[in-house]
C-alpha cells in the first residue's frame, strides 16, 4: 500500500486526490501514529550514554580526601543514628475503658 503510494509518487504519474488516496494517507499515517506510541516506551529501556543505571554504579574514582570525607558523614550519621531513642509502644487512650478478653 505505502510501496504503491511512494511508487506512483515517484514515478512522477499525475495522481488525483480522490477518496481512496485520502483513505490510503489516513491509514498510513495512523499506523505511524500507532508505531510512534508504540515504540516509545520500549526506547526507555535502553541505557544512555553517560547514564549509570546499576546498584552502587559509582564508577567514580574518589580522591583520598572526598574518600575520608564520605567516611566521616557515614561515622556521623551513624553515631546520629545510635541518639535516636527506641520505639515505645504505641499510646492507646481507651486501655482503661476496656475489660480484658476471656481466655479460652
Amino acid at each position: 500500500m505505502c510501496a504503491e503510494l511512494l511508487g506512483s509518487l515517484a514515478a512522477g504519474s499525475n495522481w488525483i486526490h480522490t477518496d481512496e488516496m485520502t483513505k490510503r494517507l489516513a491509514l498510513f499515517f495512523a499506523a505511524s501514529a500507532a508505531t510512534a506510541l508504540f515504540t516509545q516506551p520500549a526506547s526507555a529501556q535502553f541505557s544512555m550514554p553517560g547514564i549509570d543505571l546499576t546498584p552502587n554504579g559509582d564508577s567514580r574514582r574518589y580522591t583520598p580526601e572526598e574518600k575520608e570525607k564520605m567516611q566521616e558523614i557515614d561515622k556521623d550519621y551513624k553515631a546520629t543514628l545510635k541518639k535516636v531513642p527506641d520505639k515505645k509502644q504505641p499510646y492507646d487512650p481507651w486501655a482503661g475503658a476496656r475489660q480484658e478478653t476471656p481466655k479460652r
